[in-house]
């Protein structure tokens, strides 16, 4: 863990940001989505992984409008019909 705290600290110190410490992290948004999805891992559950991934982009704005957002829930239920049935 110190080795890539470590890591973290000398790559943002270049561009600016202070270090946050662990308990700052782990308020994040994008660190209970990783914990999410990492627990998700473990438990072996994929399609419930990737309709996780599709929401929590949506969330954010990420896909840029809700055409792309339509799309790309497209895409993920035909990538889980083909893998996962």
């Amino acid at each position: 863990m110190l080795k890539l705290s470590l890591f973290c600290f000398l790559k943002n110190i270049n561009r600016g940001f202070k270090m946050a410490t662990e308990a700052q992290i782990r308020k994040r948004k994008s660190y209970i989505m990783f914990k999410k999805i990492a627990q998700m891992i473990k438990q072996g559950k994929q399609e419930e992984i990737l309709k996780f991934v599709h929401k929590s982009i949506d969330e954010r704005n990420g896909y840029g409008s809700e055409t792309n957002s339509v799309y790309a829930e497209q895409s993920m239920n035909l990538v889980i019909e083909e893998e996962f049935n």
